[in-house]
């Protein structure tokens, strides 16, 4: 019997180390001034991917109110990522520029940025998602409030 508990242990101990550890984010995203349009959610998990629409994960969240939003990030696995948010007014599936290429739309990152004249770098705003879950809770601004 005794040998039966321990290859059932030992059988447990080999299964978690042979499955890759993934967690959930729970971003919380504040700020949400327009009761209408779609919050679209990039998910990038290094820098070569960082604001490539083509590589992101990218998930979608209409707005119906004015509350504060949750979007649950699910199975991502154990690692870095940057979190990027916009709210597309007008839903046309894209973050909308002036002529002077700032940003007309709010936005977001997972981690406040350093300056509102370049893009920031995966670097900067990157989050390691390390246990099983992971709340972060970021702010949309337009270009003006930064």
């Amino acid at each position: 019997m005794r040998r039966y508990l321990i290859l059932a242990v030992s059988a447990m101990f080999l299964f978690d180390m042979s499955a890759p550890a993934t967690g959930v984010v729970e971003l919380s995203i504040d700020e949400v001034q327009h009761n209408y349009g779609t919050l679209w959610v990039g998910i990038y998990d290094s820098e070569e991917a960082f604001l490539d629409r083509d590589r992101a994960e990218l998930r979608a969240v209409e707005i119906r109110d004015l509350k504060d939003k949750k979007v649950y990030l699910n199975n991502l696995s154990y690692g870095d990522y940057a979190v990027a948010v916009f709210h597309d007014l007008n839903d046309n599936g894209e973050m909308d520029f002036n002529w002077a290429g700032g940003p007309t739309e709010p936005f977001a990152f997972s981690r406040p940025v350093a300056s509102k004249w370049r893009v920031p770098k995966f670097s900067e705003v990157k989050i390691g998602l390390y246990q099983s879950r992971r709340t972060i809770r970021t702010s949309l601004k337009s270009w003006w409030d930064q």
